[in-house]
């Protein structure tokens, strides 16, 4: 019944499983938004041109096109929890390059691919992960709340990067800060556990 459907929705979301979930989901979203909603200051910052550094940064959407289709395939073969891990630590190379280089388009180029490669990956990993720790009989209103709290962090990344920026005239401390913030959300997806049977997955929360 539609009682039942929402009373399991409402103890699906409570559980630590889902709260894992968007957590990480958040973080994630948080941590990359910082980069890529800035990333055309952040390469000017780190001595492109302005022209140079909006067509390397457009680079992002190459990427995000081609993380989508390699994450299918990966999601296919492999544990799903595993692959969200490694597409979340993947950025640590992105930030590495930005704060280690300055003035070399070929290293903000390959930045600017990986970072858009992780994003693409990472979004289709959430919505397949929440189909398989929680079935599809809510999965709307799972991924719903999930894509809700992705905006909030989509909204809230630019306006601390920026006032760090503020403060410190420089992007450094903002890529430095987003290294642990990537670990941290590989390793609760990582802490997710098993996929449960699908027919409990539907029925009843998971833990």
């Amino acid at each position: 019944s539609g009682r039942a459907g929402a009373a399991t929705a409402r103890a699906q979301i409570a559980s630590p499983r889902f709260i894992k979930l968007a957590a990480a989901s958040v973080v994630f979203a948080v941590a990359s938004c910082a980069l890529t909603n800035n990333m055309v200051p952040v390469l000017i910052g780190e001595g492109l041109d302005p022209a140079r550094a909006a067509a390397t940064a457009g680079l992002l959407g190459i990427g995000s096109i081609t993380g989508r289709l390699v994450g299918g395939f990966l999601l296919d073969r492999f544990d799903g929890n595993r692959v969200a891990a490694f597409s979340v630590l993947l950025p640590i190379i992105p930030a590495s390059i930005l704060l280690g280089t300055d003035q070399s388009a070929g290293w903000a180029a390959l930045a600017c691919l990986l970072m858009g490669l992780s994003v693409g990956t990472e979004f289709d990993c959430c919505a397949y992960l929440a189909a398989r720790h929680f079935g599809t009989r809510n999965f709307g209103a799972l991924f719903g709340s999930i894509t809700g709290l992705l905006l909030f962090g989509n909204g809230l990344a630019p306006l601390v990067a920026n006032h760090v920026y503020d403060v410190t005239h420089s992007y450094d401390l903002v890529l430095a800060a987003l290294i642990p913030l990537f670990v941290t959300t590989a390793a609760l997806f990582l802490s997710l556990g098993p996929y449960p049977d699908p027919a409990d997955a539907n029925a009843h929360p998971a833990g």
